[in-house]
C-alpha cells in the first residue's frame, strides 16, 4: 500500500529490512507518525522504517532516536535536522539509519552524532558543517560529498568511500578510524589529519596540498600521482 501525503511517497509495507535488532524484525513504519513528522516536523522516537522522503523540505526536523533504517532521502531538505542518537530500551538499534538512501540530500548543520550510518548512500550530499561525531560511518557511500567543516570527532569512517569528496580544511586529528578508506580524487587541501590512522587508505590523485599530516600513520597507503605541495609531514 502507498499513501501520497504532501508529495511524500510513503512506502508504509516494507519490512525491517537488514535490520539487526530482533524487537523490528518484520516491523513496518508507523503511518500515525508519518503524517505526524510531516505535519509538524517533529518526530522523536518515531518509526519511520523504509519511508520515502524523496525530494521532501525537512529543515530542522526533529528526528531524534526515529527509526530509519531504509528510509529514503534522495534529494530532501534536511538542513539543521537532528538526527542524533539518544539510547533507551525500546528503540534500541532500530535507532539508525542502517541501509539509508541520502543521495544529494541538503545535511548542511545536521545533527548526525552518534548515529549508525553504516553501508549508507550518502554519495553527493552536502554535509558542510554537520555534526558527525562519534558516528559510525563504516562502509558507507560519501562519493562526492561536501564535507567542509564538517564533525568528525571520534568518527569512524573505516572502509568508507570518500572518493573525489570535498575535506577541504577539515579537521580529522586524533582520530584513529580512518584506516582502508578510498579517498581517490578527494579533495583534502588544508585537512588536518594530524595523529590519525590512514593505514591502507587510498589517496591517489588526491589533492593534499597544505595538509597537516603530523603523527599521521600513513603505513600501506596509496599516494600515487597525489599532489603533497605544502604538506606537513614533521
Amino acid at each position: 500500500m502507498k499513501l501520497s501525503i504532501l508529495g511524500a511517497a510513503l512506502t508504509l509495507t516494507a519490512v525491517c529490512s537488514g535490520c539487526v535488532d530482533p524487537f523490528c524484525i518484520g516491523e513496518s513504519a508507523n503511518t500515525g507518525q508519518v503524517k505526524q513528522l510531516l505535519k509538524t516536523k517533529k518526530c522523536e522516537n518515531c518509526n519511520l522504517r523504509a519511508s520515502n522522503f524523496a525530494n521532501t523540505d525537512l529543515a530542522a526536523t526533529d528526528l531524534r532516536s526515529a527509526k530509519l533504517g531504509g528510509v529514503i532521502f534522495d534529494g530532501a531538505n534536511l538542513q539543521e535536522a537532528d538526527f542524533s542518537y539518544k539510547y533507551n530500551n525500546s528503540v534500541m538499534a532500530c535507532s539508525l539509519l542502517l541501509q539509508a538512501s541520502l543521495v544529494r540530500a541538503d545535511l548542511s548543520q545536521a545533527n548526525l552524532s552518534k548515529t549508525d550510518l553504516n553501508y549508507v548512500n550518502l554519495s553527493g550530499a552536502n554535509l558542510f558543517g554537520a555534526n558527525l561525531s562519534n558516528a559510525d560511518l563504516r562502509k558507507a557511500n560519501l562519493q562526492g560529498t561536501k564535507l567542509n567543516r564538517t564533525n568528525f570527532k571520534n568518527t569512524n569512517l573505516s572502509f568508507a568511500n570518500l572518493s573525489r569528496a570535498n575535506l577541504q580544511g577539515t579537521d580529522l586529528s586524533d582520530n584513529a578510524l580512518i584506516n582502508q578508506v578510498d579517498m581517490y580524487g578527494a579533495n583534502l587541501r588544508g585537512a588536518n589529519f594530524s595523529d590519525s590512522s590512514l593505514y591502507k587508505t587510498r589517496l591517489s590523485f588526491a589533492n593534499l596540498s597544505n595538509t597537516l599530516l603530523r603523527g599521521t600513520n600513513l603505513q600501506q597507503a596509496e599516494i600515487r600521482v597525489a599532489n603533497i605541495q605544502g604538506a606537513n609531514l614533521q
